[in-house]
């Protein structure tokens, strides 16, 4: 399939994601951190254009370029291909799934109903000002994926 990430908006620099992250009150900013190219963040990407319009109301997507902006990932410890990460009034909120917590979604979101899902939760919990989050799916830490 062809990339969908032109369909979303893109932060092309640490400044431009520090000013999303810091200047939405209302809703909960979500970073989807990849290569526009990469297979999988296609994949993802193609979940997060499906899902854009419904989730809107909660959520600020907007997807990184990690080649375009490295700093974020250095900063974050991100060692995954993709991930999505999760802001509320500039805080992180981090997810626990599989026993541990992260600081970023590292497993494959298969579905518009398995992101809106996790939307929901992470949303739900930062507006009760919750910092960690449990994952809506139970996920199994498998090689390659921690």
């Amino acid at each position: 399939g062809a990339a969908m990430a032109y369909l979303l908006h893109a932060a092309h620099s640490t400044l431009e994601v520090e000013q999303l992250v810091g200047l939405e009150h209302e809703r909960v900013v979500c970073l989807r951190l990849g290569r526009t190219y990469d297979p999988a963040c296609m994949q993802l990407d193609e979940v997060l254009v499906a899902s854009s319009s419904e989730a809107q109301q909660a959520i600020a997507l907007c997807t990184v370029d990690v080649d375009e902006v490295p700093d974020i990932v250095a900063t974050m410890g991100i060692q995954s291909p993709t991930a999505l990460v999760f802001f509320y009034r500039s805080q992180l909120v981090s997810i626990a799934a599989g026993g541990q917590v992260s600081n970023h979604v590292y497993w494959p979101i298969q579905s518009k109903a398995e992101f809106m899902d996790l939307v929901a939760t992470v949303h739900r919990g930062a507006k009760e000002g919750r910092k960690v989050v449990n994952s809506p799916k139970d996920v199994l830490i498998q090689a390659g994926y921690t």
